[in-house]
C-alpha cells in the first residue's frame, strides 16, 4: 500500500516533537502552495525560530507554486525546505538550521 502524504506529515510531526520542536499542520485556506508543516523551535540562547516544510510522497517533488512559496519564505529569512519522506525532511530541516548558524 503506497504511503499517503498525510501519513508522511504525521510521522514528520512526531519526529519533530520527539526532538523538542513544536510542529503543526500548516493550513491556509484560499492560499495555494503553502507548506504542509510549520515548525517552531528555540535555539540555545532562547531565541524563537520558525521553519516551514513541504512533504511529498516518495519520488514526488513540489509543484511550481509550492517551490515558489518556499523560495519566498527563504528570501524573507525563514527556514523552508521539503522532503519526500519524513526522515529526509527532518535531515533537510536540521541542515538548514545548521546552515543558518543556529545552535540548538
Amino acid at each position: 500500500m503506497p504511503l499517503l502524504e498525510r501519513d508522511i506529515q504525521a510521522k514528520f510531526i512526531l519526529k519533530c516533537k520527539a526532538h523538542g520542536f513544536d510542529a503543526l499542520k500548516h493550513v491556509c485556506p484560499g492560499r495555494a502552495g503553502e507548506p504542509d508543516v510549520e515548525v517552531r523551535f528555540t535555539d540555545k540562547a532562547g531565541n524563537g525560530h520558525t521553519a516551514y516544510v513541504e512533504l511529498k510522497r516518495p519520488g514526488e517533488v513540489p509543484e511550481k507554486i509550492q517551490e515558489h512559496t518556499l523560495l519566498k519564505l527563504r528570501a524573507a529569512g525563514f527556514i523552508a525546505g521539503w522532503g519526500d519522506d519524513a526522515d529526509e525532511a527532518f535531515r533537510v530541516l536540521l541542515a538548514a538550521i545548521k546552515e543558518k548558524g543556529i545552535e540548538l
